[in-house]
């Protein structure tokens, strides 16, 4: 019942097998049984007679896991059998005289056997043979051998009905027989005393060990008690080498498998219809009929089992076989359905919608091996091109940009040289847009300006130090200040003097010149003195210029806490009669200003006050506030909650000097003049310059240290 053990089975199967669902064949497909042959004619079935139960041998497969089922179904075609399941179906017993036992015993129980149950007989080469029940509607063996190749004889000894208790198998007169099912349905006694062969006459004797009689044993003469009764029978299945443990004398079929040591033996097509048929074998090997189909071995459709070429070889032939139509067989309610795009160059355009964009560039209709397929891919193919793509294929709906390299940034308050037509950006062409004074020759010149703006100023020394007499002068040659400092620091030329851009330290009078001594003020109570306090805090100048809230936070705190006494603790004529400096913490006379990052600013309180006994007020207020490390600051934290102002070194004793000295006379009459000539338009656009330049640091400009303090 099959054709080769070691493949899955090609042609037939069992009988009750072939109506129901089993694996699709593989390709190419299997052959076909030669036309107007009944599969009995090709196929081939077996039992082992190991059992007392009657089998069908046959590989163990996908094919075959239904077939236990399959065979109870033949009882009445439905998934029950008298409201029991089917796969619960007794099929008979294991050599178990059922006569001899009570209805409950376990044994009768443990020994039935299943209708789903198999034996398992072996396994070679990833093949397991197994043996299932014969059993239910199935025809009886003769049925299955009548009109095919292959079967032979046994002869059944029959020792009449079995007990009505016992079923198929049970052991029966005494241990002498098995119940058996004859050819009328009666449930007979009986055992094998011999088997013969088809075409032989050649009895082998089975009495040791015991056989079973066929299923379907003729019922002659109604199955009287010690006649003999020759049945038609599957093919023995068993180990046919001699020498084997398992050796089996009645064997007719060899089964590897049921070998102790699996081997093949004698193998070779068993059909006489075959055209390979070979006389003398015993192992089930491949059989080759006439069978039609591609005999080509380079066609697409060859067939290595067919025999007779019928002209349909499809022959390769390479090509692209995928269709150029890129939404070849796709159903249009799809989503996306045509919605493929490329990508143009254009401003304001970007994704451009291609339905017709293809999917190859060289289909080829007649091909059916895929090959060298072209992938349609949209680009600019202009290798000279800024957006020369080197995979493209295709340039149809692509516009080549040509290379123009120059400045690409199109914002005019960051370059100034913005070339709309260049299609390549080169960085370093780029003229960054920066407002500032670009002559070298000026003292304020930035050297990074590209644009001019504001007021270049000539490079003019003098002193620049707030506690000097002659702040803002030229020289020495002056006793009283020759520019005026706002409360924004911005400088400005008083009528008559020449503007001061660069610091220098040699021209500045120490107010220590009108400094008066302890014996002086005693002298003097009631004179009004100049009380200058100096106190370095922390971070750059900048910081402090551009935030004119802290400014006035610290001016209040310091009239409040540290000189608010002087004055009768009236802070706002403390703070009318002081003047607060803010000064980088440097010496530098250079002529460029330095970029300022963070820093020290020196912080001058010049305060008018009245008497010797003010001046003693300020002293130890002084030394309470601002003279100490850790001054918290307690008016810049009403006024600007959470922040730090750090002290780098705290005030010592205030500087003490006449407020109203006798002036001396300018000692340069020459230079007041030209000074006076020039000062008034000078001082009026450094105003205009230095709020500019204010501005810009409010824009983000870097930080500079600021000149004049």
């Amino acid at each position: 019942m099959w054709q080769d053990q070691s493949k899955v089975l090609t042609r037939c199967s069992v009988v009750y097998f072939t109506t129901n669902k089993i694996k699709p064949p593989p390709f190419p497909p299997p052959l076909p049984p030669p036309p107007g042959e009944a599969c009995e004619l090709i196929c081939m079935y077996a039992t082992e007679m190991a059992s007392a139960i009657p089998t069908f041998v046959h590989p163990s497969s996908e094919a075959f896991s239904a077939l236990s089922t399959s065979a109870a179904l033949t009882y009445d075609g439905s998934e029950t059998f008298n409201s029991v399941p089917v796969t619960e179906t007794n099929v008979g017993s294991d050599k178990v005289d059922y006569s001899t036992l009570a209805e409950s015993n376990d044994v009768r129980v443990f020994k039935m056997k299943k209708v789903d149950s198999t034996i398992t007989l072996g396994t070679m080469n990833g093949t397991t043979m197994i043996a299932s029940y014969q059993s239910g509607g199935l025809k009886y063996e003769e049925g299955y051998v009548t009109d095919a190749h292959m079967y032979g004889f046994s002869k059944c000894h029959s020792f009449g009905r079995c007990e009505p208790s016992n079923v198929v198998g049970s052991s029966c007169h005494g241990g002498k027989g098995y119940c058996y099912e004859s050819s009328t349905g009666t449930i007979e006694c009986g055992r094998t005393v011999a088997t013969m062969r088809r075409f032989s006459s050649t009895e082998v004797d089975t009495y040791s060990p015991m056989l079973r009689c066929p299923r379907g044993t003729p019922a002659e003469k109604g199955a009287p008690t010690n006649i003999l009764i020759t049945a038609k029978r599957l093919l023995i299945a068993g180990c046919m080498i001699a020498n084997d443990a398992n050796f089996h004398a009645s064997a007719e079929v060899h089964v590897p498998q049921m070998c102790a040591i699996p081997a093949d033996y004698q193998k070779g097509c068993l059909f006489p219809g075959a055209e390979n048929f070979s006389p003398g074998s015993s192992q089930v090997g491949f059989c080759q009929y006439k069978t039609n189909g591609c005999t080509s071995p380079t066609a697409l459709n060859y067939n290595s089992k067919a025999t007779e070429n019928d002209g349909s070889c499809i022959e390769p032939k390479k090509g692209c076989t995928v269709k150029t139509d890129g939404y070849f067989g796709v159903d249009p309610n799809t989503p996306k359905y045509e919605s493929r795009y490329v990508g143009m160059p254009l401003r304001q355009v970007g994704v451009y919608d291609y339905p017709a964009y293809p999917s190859v560039k060289n289909y080829d209709a007649t091909a059916n091996v895929l090959s060298g397929c072209i992938a349609a891919v949209e680009g600019c193919m202009d290798s000279t091109a800024h957006n020369y793509n080197p995979a493209a294929t295709m340039n149809t709906n692509t516009w080549c940009i040509p290379k123009i390299e120059g400045c690409m940034l199109p914002l005019d308050d960051r370059v100034t040289n913005f070339n709309p037509l260049a299609t390549v950006h080169v960085k370093s062409t780029c003229k960054l847009y920066h407002q500032g004074c670009t002559s070298e020759a000026a003292y304020n010149y930035e050297r990074y300006a590209t644009v001019q703006s504001g007021t270049c100023y000539a490079f003019q020394p003098g002193c620049l130090r707030t506690t000097a007499i002659n702040f803002g002068c030229p020289g020495t040659g002056y006793t009283e200040p020759c520019a005026d400092l706002s409360t924004n620091n911005v400088l400005t030329a008083k009528s008559g003097y020449v503007l001061v851009t660069a610091p220098a330290e040699s021209a500045c009078i120490d107010v220590a010149a009108n400094a008066v001594t302890q014996d002086y003020l005693a002298a003097n109570p009631n004179e009004e003195y100049n009380v200058s306090t100096v106190v370095v805090l922390e971070g750059s100048v900048s910081y402090y210029l551009s935030n004119p809230q802290l400014q006035v936070a610290l001016e209040t705190d310091y009239c409040t806490y540290s000189v608010g006494n002087a004055f009768g603790g009236d802070v706002a004529v403390c703070m009318q009669e002081t003047v607060v400096k803010f000064e980088e913490q440097s010496d530098t006379t250079t002529r460029r200003r330095r970029l300022q990052t963070t820093g020290k600013t020196k912080v001058t309180y010049v305060s008018k006050v009245p008497g010797s006994a003010a001046v003693a007020a300020v002293n130890a207020g002084v030394a309470a506030t601002i003279g100490q490390a850790s001054y918290p600051f307690p008016a810049v934290q009403a006024a600007l909650p959470g922040t730090v102002i750090g002290i780098d070194t705290p005030a010592t004793a205030p500087d003490v000097a006449r407020a109203n000295p006798a002036k001396k006379k300018k000692s340069d009459n020459t230079a007041v003049i030209a000074g006076a000539a020039v000062g008034g338009v000078v001082g009026g656009l450094l105003i205009v310059g230095i709020i500019y330049y204010m501005m810009q640091k409010q824009k983000g400009s870097y930080a500079k240290t600021v000149v004049p303090a």
